[in-house]
Formats: structure tokens, sequence, C-alpha cells
């Protein structure tokens, strides 16, 4: 069995080799961003809501897109967020045509002072991922 520990960086594209950059070796590919907000009330009550979701080229897709919510296949939230595993506790997926994707998810029992992570995965299947303390 191997003992393996990989971490993976994010190498700005200035620092690659410009060379191999104009030769297509190298792809430098934008992060997608997501924005959202968090309330909280009593009896541990959090809910959670996607506020926005940039997609770095928009443009150079087919689609036209009205809302954000459309770039979104599915999101989750890991409402106790321990700062190493995404335990999905609560999801919504893209309905069927003519439906609006669920913008708000929402729990009962969270302890005081926990992170919620939220997994937002396009439709292109990119994975983007934004902690709320």
């Amino acid at each position: 069995m191997l003992n393996l520990d990989a971490r993976l960086f994010v190498i700005p594209a200035m620092l690659m080799d410009k060379q191999a950059v104009q030769q297509g070796d190298i792809r430098y590919n934008l992060l997608c961003t997501v924005s959202a907000t968090r309330r909280t009330g009593k009896g541990g009550f959090c809910e959670v809501a996607l506020t926005d979701f940039v997609m770095p080229n928009q443009n150079q897709c087919e689609i036209e897109v009205t809302h954000f919510s459309q770039w979104v296949d599915y999101w989750s939230v890991d409402f106790d967020w321990n700062g190493e595993t995404h335990n999905v506790c609560a999801y919504a997926y893209r309905p069927k045509k003519g439906q609006d994707l669920p913008l708000k998810l929402s729990t009962c029992g969270i302890r005081e002072g926990a992170a919620c992570r939220i997994q937002v995965v396009d439709l292109f299947a990119n994975e983007t991922f934004l902690t709320l303390r």
C-alpha cells in the first residue's frame, strides 16, 4: 500500500513557460467563483443562499444565459464542515426543463460557530467550493 500525500496548487499563468503556453502544451483555465450568504437563527437554524456564480469564459459558450443559476448543475452544503471532508447535508439538483434551481438550502441543529462549506458543480462538471464562517 502506498502512503501518498498529494496537494494541488494553482500556478499563475505569468509563471508558466511562455514558449510552452504559446505552443499549446499548457492550457491555463481560469477558475469559477461562487458567492453565497449565510443566515443563522435559534435552535441551530442555518440557511445558505447562492447569490452569484461566475464562469470565467461565459462569452465563449453558445448558451444564452439570463441568470447565474443556469450555469449550475447542482450544489450542496456541509453545514458543519470539519476542515477536511465535505459531508453533504443538503443539496439541490437542476430540475426538469422549465423549473428553477432552488437557491436556498437550510437545516436545524447546527452547533454555534460551525463553518459551512458550499460545493457548486457547473454544467461542465467543474467543482467550485466556498467556505462561510
